[in-house]
């Protein structure tokens, strides 16, 4: 079992345990492992070096492969997939992207004018396992040091 401490934040926000999200899709790990932020920050970064797998059009999820192999999933909101423009998408797939490159930039202020949800779940879809060092702490992007990935 291999453990990977060098993930960093994707968002700017409060960081909750994913079976906090308000979505059972997310909250009960459907889709695998994972925590969420409740966003601050209008940045979307890559939490590492790896190739972008796929950018949904509204810019609300971006799919990952790590160099590492691990893929993620990075949501933005719950549903801010219903606010036309909300996400101005800075990447496609298969872009090799580094570490702290934006991916996505939203606009939380419009988020939250229209109602939707700011928690915004980052999903590893892989089969790790995750675990959270610090809960309900705030973090911005690209810090690290408050989860361990186990593979």
């Amino acid at each position: 079992m291999t453990e990977i401490k060098d993930f960093s934040s994707p968002l700017q926000g409060r960081l909750m345990k994913i079976d906090e999200v308000p979505d059972e899709v997310f909250s009960t790990r459907a889709m695998g492992d994972g925590f969420a932020i409740d966003i601050t920050g209008n940045k979307v970064t890559a939490p590492m070096d790896g190739t972008i797998s796929s950018v949904y059009p509204t810019g609300h999820a971006v799919l990952m492969t790590l160099d590492n192999g691990i893929e993620v999933m990075i949501h933005v909101g719950l549903d801010s997939y219903k606010i036309a423009g909300v996400n101005t998408i800075m990447c496609k797939a298969d872009d090799h992207v580094s570490k702290g490159d934006v991916l996505v930039n939203t606009d939380v202020k419009k988020l939250k004018k229209n109602g939707c949800s700011t928690i915004s779940p980052i999903v590893f879809l892989s089969q790790e396992k995750i675990s959270l060092t610090k809960t309900d702490a705030m973090v911005d992007n690209q810090d690290e040091g408050f989860v361990t990935i186990e593979r």
